[in-house]
């Protein structure tokens, strides 16, 4: 499995329930279509800032969903929100997952 790790801020005047709610037509109208999209999770950390951490079967997927994202019905909606020069990016590769 294949992780891309997003940290970000949002832009002036956007807030976490507006992202949140974007993000659900994100989901539906899009994600949950594509065969790549294995999970997605938003989180904030206790100072607010937010990391999105999304699930791909691998790097293939992970690069072919890059490439798609721009041409999704609400994509301007969705880039709205971010403060675009905060974001910051990686994938990992999952090697070994453990369990409790």
């Amino acid at each position: 499995m294949y992780k891309d790790i997003i940290s970000y801020t949002l832009s002036e005047g956007t807030s976490l329930e507006h992202l949140l709610e974007v993000a659900g037509k994100v989901r539906n109208l899009w994600m949950k279509e594509q065969e790549w999209c294995q999970g997605w999770e938003i989180t904030q950390d206790v100072e607010g800032n937010l990391t999105d951490i999304v699930y791909r079967a691998s790097k293939e997927h992970a690069d072919q969903a890059n490439k798609n994202m721009a041409t999704m019905a609400n994509a301007q909606e969705w880039m709205a929100c971010y403060d675009m020069s905060s974001i910051s990016s990686k994938g990992v590769q999952i090697k070994k997952s453990f369990s409790a």
